[in-house]
């Protein structure tokens, strides 16, 4: 942001934090406060969220396209021998866990609009140079900078997120979002059936199709970013002045958090030494190994059922739009009911039962049904999970923080998932299915704690059990405490 916007920011947080309350309700009636958020809420919905919706789309189908490439004659046009295409696979994430945090740190200084936009274009122009390497090891080296690239992609736009709704507004939003990863797998499966009829012209055929104009539809993408998302509330110029003031006010009222919490050591400790953080980033590394081996192999363990190559293509489809329906619903239902763990209770389990049938039979439309069960439950806990960690974690710089650590810590399943069903493993890929099937149930195991957990420190709060740490503390640091802060609630 420029130096006027970042005036406008600090201008609504002096006028909100000179009140004696927080709530913009001090100034106008409850109704017409609510009636008012509503009208933002409404407008955000028209320019923020769909573009986090077009970001997270086309970055899930650049990074998972590498599944749809491999049926189309990649391996055989690069020599990927062995284990070659996992190691491929493997040099996006390793790039990608490394740069999580420090790129959505860039996030909060350089602001969302700038930022998002910049990474989008990014990863747009090397997917294009996908379409043009002629060697295993140039392979690796465009795989590793596209990791770069989207780093901050998915923790910039749950931070951004965070800056422009109510936490329990927020699981609907990225549900909507996320509901895109599975329609992103049916999408890409089918354009990449049309593009790879495209003829030949020159060097460019098939799979090359696939990351040519894949990347030049991101770069579009990133040019739209540009021109219609604003960096902060503060800087929407398409609200009113009122509005303007009410957006701020909610989300510093929220997260109990009067004044900027510029990055600091003490500020990294508060978001990285967080009980819900560590569970939540354990969680993800579950959830994020099942949702990418099912996004990176569903093609694979489709083939290996004795379906044809198209056909494999084609039958990716049904099993995305389901599990893009069960995401949009219960992101929706979580945020009514205001609760996460509940609903994680009952998705997380649909995982372990689809893998479970994968392993136990070897029937084609039994093993079918498995994989329709386990994607819908891998695409829709993980962005519950991502709304919990930062609706649990309080002050612009540590949700920046906490969003990128979980997804980065959660990334390493990520990288799991791209060595769990090697070529050795074929027909039956037993390995990864087993692999898929213990790290869901760890999944299961990790979400129960957690919910116990909040209920617990809800409880002491309640109880005024942890009042005391706000005795003997300045206005100030009290205004910094976030979700320290003994009136602070977590959302179970």
């Amino acid at each position: 942001m420029d130096d006027k916007e970042q005036g406008l920011d600090t201008r609504y947080v002096e006028e909100v934090s000179s009140r004696d309350s927080l709530s913009p309700s001090k100034t106008r009636s409850e109704e017409e406060t609510r009636a008012i958020e509503k009208r933002i809420a409404r407008k955000f919905d028209k320019r923020v969220l769909p573009c986090g919706v077009l970001i997270y789309l086309v970055a899930f189908i650049d990074r998972s396209n590498m599944g749809n490439a491999r049926l189309l004659g990649l391996e055989e046009d690069l020599d990927l021998v062995g284990n070659r295409f996992n190691i491929a696979l493997t040099a996006f994430f390793c790039t990608y866990i490394v740069f999580e945090v420090p790129c959505n740190m860039m996030c909060k200084k350089l602001g969302s609009r700038w930022w998002l936009g910049i990474l989008t274009t990014g990863f747009g122009l090397m997917t294009m140079c996908l379409a043009f390497v002629q060697s295993y090891h140039s392979l690796i080296a465009v795989r590793a900078l596209l990791g770069i690239f989207e780093a901050g992609v998915l923790p910039g736009i749950v931070y951004t997120f965070s800056q422009f709704y109510r936490r329990h507004e927020i699981a609907s939003r990225l549900g909507v979002q996320s509901s895109t990863a599975s329609l992103a797998g049916s999408f890409g499966g089918l354009l990449a059936i049309g593009l790879s009829s495209i003829p030949a012209h020159g060097m460019l055929h098939s799979w090359r199709y696939i990351f040519l104009i894949e990347g030049i539809i991101s770069m579009l993408v990133g040019f739209f970013v540009f021109a219609t998302l604003p960096s902060t509330p503060a800087e929407a110029k398409f609200l009113t002045e009122e509005e303007r003031e009410v957006a701020c006010a909610r989300i510093i009222e929220e997260h109990m958090t009067k004044v900027e919490d510029p990055f600091s050591l003490d500020v990294f400790k508060k978001a990285v030494f967080h009980i819900p953080a560590q569970l939540i980033g354990l969680g993800l590394i579950c959830s994020l190994l099942n949702m990418n081996s099912i996004a990176i192999f569903m093609p694979t363990l489709l083939s290996s059922m004795n379906f044809g190559r198209i056909e494999s293509q084609l039958l990716t489809v049904p099993p995305y739009i389901l599990s893009a329906t069960v995401c949009v619903c219960t992101a929706i239902l979580s945020d009514r009911i205001k609760r996460r763990g509940i609903i994680l209770c009952v998705l997380a389990p649909l995982i372990v039962v689809g893998f479970a049938i994968l392993a136990g039979t070897n029937i084609q439309g039994v093993k079918y049904f498995g994989i329709f069960l386990a994607t819908s439950g891998a695409f829709s806990v993980s962005p519950l999970l991502l709304t919990w960690s930062v609706d649990n974690a309080a002050g612009p710089s540590v949700r920046a923080i906490v969003s990128a650590y979980t997804v980065g810590l959660g990334n390493f399943g990520s990288l799991i998932a791209t060595w769990t069903f090697v070529h050795a493993d074929a027909p039956r890929f037993l390995k990864g299915v087993y692999i898929n099937l213990g790290f869901a149930s760890l999944l299961v195991v990790t979400i129960i704690t957690l919910t116990l957990y909040l209920s617990f420190e809800n409880k002491k709060r309640n109880q005024g059990r942890r009042d005391s740490r706000i005795d003997n503390l300045s206005q100030h640091e009290i205004d910094l405490l976030g979700h320290r802060h003994p009136n602070f609630r977590f959302t179970v």
